[in-house]
């Protein structure tokens, strides 16, 4: 989103809501900041710049519906309502995001390492979500990711979102995220933005896209034979792993079939790199695909259990001369019933003299023998063993600031555990969250006026990682 234009048309009047400001402008829409009355809170009001732009509506259109069926995910911008406005302007109703984008932010100074890893995973999450449901998002790159309240990540956006297998609308692309065959005419695939995640990581942490030249010819021309040629130079940062450039590279690839299969797998891969880096692993959130439930069988009336009733036995009604009886879709004729009748009763009897005999023994045990209880005799089926699962470490104790010389050092107290590393995680007001791993028990970082927080988790050797401990500062200038 870019700065705001002088050719701006006046913020349009919505019921319920109050105009704050203008956030941003677009190819085709205005952002405004508006106070929602019921409930309260704030709003960002996508709104169309013209009324009577058949192609601008569909987009917005088009964005609404997708965003509808994905707004639900924590890192996609949430849709509240969509409408009209008294001048005939469409409009979308979104959740509002402090952090206008990520675009702005790192031109200005690449993120940490850290940052980068958590933030991507959890696009991950939401990117393999609207795959599962269909989509494309077409138009994946920094200035289109916001930060949400919480620092977390949220696609927006979603006016080229197109329905897999189908046309990509348009040609309106960001050539400095978008993949080789999207230069062409090319249907709406999933590969087209894994592309585009890999090279929006690779530019949060360069600072600028992986194809652009900092002392060369940056024109659109330029730039787009390098994305087709897939040149592009080394990361070039000290802290970053050679197997994180390696992914990244591989989300990159030119053949759209030897890229990543999924961001799924971006994802994992790039966890890989927080673990080999000692660094607490993101979690991601995908939404299970839906399963439908199984035919209902026709045989499907529940079991009924019905009271014993005793009657009087009655004898059976002798069957006139030559009638048959139906038995299993056969007819029997009824001399044939009449002779069966005799083994039964002698059967029946046989049991019952059975039933006595074990009752009588049983009493008889009883009685010689104390008391004993009888129990139904178990299964000698071995039962399945239980895989031992090592807990995870204790979370650390005696964790401590101190506040001198213009530094905050935090310190907690040292174990013996084999393999043991920290993670932790440092927030402060005004300044980008930092995430790092250490073997030592102290960080010490410069002072923040405002408070500053900690949160250290322990972490074992095999990666697993206790609660965290937090401990929050109030630095005074």
């Amino acid at each position: 989103m870019s700065r705001p234009s002088r050719m701006t048309p006046p913020p349009p009047m919505i019921s319920g809501l109050t105009w704050l400001h203008l956030l941003g402008s677009g190819g085709l829409a205005d952002v405004h900041l508006y106070r929602q009355s019921v409930p309260v809170r704030e709003v960002a009001v996508k709104v169309l710049r013209e009324s009577d732009s058949l192609s601008a509506r569909d987009e917005l259109a088009r964005e609404a519906n997708a965003m509808a069926r994905l707004s639900s995910h924590p890192a996609i911008v949430s849709l509240y309502a969509a409408g009209e406005s008294s001048d005939g302007r469409s409009y979308l109703v979104l959740e509002y995001c402090p952090v206008a984008n990520l675009g702005e932010r790192v031109r200005k100074e690449p993120l940490p390492l850290s940052r980068t890893l958590e933030l991507m995973i959890q696009l991950c999450g939401g990117v393999e979500t609207m795959h599962r449901a269909g989509l494309a998002h077409c138009d994946i790159k920094p200035p289109n990711i916001m930060l949400t309240a919480y620092q977390r990540p949220a696609l927006s956006d979603f006016g080229l979102a197109t329905e897999l297998g189908k046309p990509v609308p348009g040609q309106r692309f960001s050539v400095l995220w978008a993949p080789p065959e999207q230069q062409f005419e090319v249907d709406a695939q999933t590969s087209l933005d894994l592309w585009a995640l890999a090279a929006t990581a690779w530019t949060m942490l360069a600072g600028r896209s992986p194809f652009e030249d900092s002392a060369g010819d940056n024109t659109v021309a330029a730039i787009a034979a390098r994305v087709r040629a897939g040149r592009f130079p080394g990361l070039a940062r000290r802290d970053a792993p050679a197997e994180l450039e390696s992914v990244l590279r591989a989300g990159m690839a030119l053949d759209p079939g030897e890229r990543v299969t999924s961001a799924l797998e971006f994802g994992n891969r790039l966890q890989g790199v927080q673990r080999a880096m000692h660094l607490p692993v993101t979690r991601m959130d995908v939404q299970a695909d839906q399963v439908k439930a199984p035919p209902k069988p026709v045989d499907s009336e529940p079991t009924r259990v019905r009271g014993i009733q005793l009657a009087e036995p009655r004898p059976d009604p002798e069957p006139a001369a030559g009638q048959a009886e139906a038995v299993g879709g056969q007819a029997v004729d009824a001399d044939v019933r009449s002779r069966r009748r005799p083994v039964r009763i002698w059967l029946v009897g046989v049991w019952v003299g059975i039933a006595a005999v074990i009752c009588a023994i049983l009493v008889t045990v009883v009685i010689i023998g104390g008391g004993y209880t009888f129990q139904t005799a178990q299964s000698t089926a071995s039962p399945k063993p239980v895989m031992p699962v090592d807990p995870p470490p204790a979370p650390v104790s005696g964790l401590v600031a101190a506040v001198a010389d213009g530094f905050v050092t935090w310190t907690w107290d040292s174990r013996a555990d084999s393999g043991l590393h920290y993670g932790y995680r440092i927030t402060a007001v005004g300044m980008t969250p930092e995430q790092g791993s250490i073997s030592t028990n102290s960080v010490r970082r410069p002072a923040v006026v405002g408070q500053m927080c900690i949160e250290v988790r322990a972490v074992d050797d095999q990666g697993r990682q206790s609660d965290p401990v937090q401990d929050c500062r109030d630095v005074a200038r």
